[in-house]
């Protein structure tokens, strides 16, 4: 299951999409609702979601300003951005910040329902590569002894060598 805060400054936005859309069908639980910016990043402080659904245009600091803040200190986290505004320079600007995807108001849920499985696939993709960097890592750590073994035994016996000692070739 991962885990979801929706950032929107309307209130029948946020309680909408809350109630009328079935994200535990998706994997997805809402741990966190904020009416800003800077709601969520107080959130932030305690929690950190897997995936941040946020409006783009919101007062005191709006979903822009929230992604970078978010880029710079929870760099894990999928930003999806929904907006009522079918503008170029905020989609450039979304897309800059490396947002998964950019849906218009009002929000269809068939939309919503393929941005959250490309989400989804992209979290299970990295979880599965951060698995197997852990085994390899973990292998690794397990080899070096013994490599290290190997080696300083092979070195001894070359030493041991008469034909490669010094008095050896003497």
């Amino acid at each position: 299951m991962y885990t979801m805060m929706i950032v929107d400054d309307e209130p029948s936005s946020r309680q909408g999409l809350c109630e009328c859309f079935p994200w535990h069908e998706h994997g997805i639980d809402i741990i966190a609702q904020a009416k800003d910016g800077l709601e969520a990043k107080e959130v932030l402080s305690t929690r950190k979601p897997d995936i941040i659904l946020t409006d783009i245009r919101m007062p005191k600091m709006d979903g822009i300003e929230l992604s970078t803040f978010i880029r710079k200190e929870h760099r894990g986290i999928k930003i999806v951005f929904i907006s009522g505004y079918d503008d170029l320079n905020y989609f450039k600007a979304a897309m800059k910040l490396d947002a998964t995807d950019y849906i218009i108001k009002p929000i269809n849920f068939a939309e919503l329902s393929e941005v959250l499985r490309k989400v989804i696939h992209e979290l299970d993709a990295e979880k599965q590569y951060n698995q197997t960097l852990t085994n390899v890592n973990k292998k690794m750590d397990l080899s070096i002894p013994l490599l290290k073994d190997k080696l300083f035994l092979d070195l001894l016996l070359r030493n041991d060598c008469p034909e490669n000692s010094e008095i050896g070739r003497a």
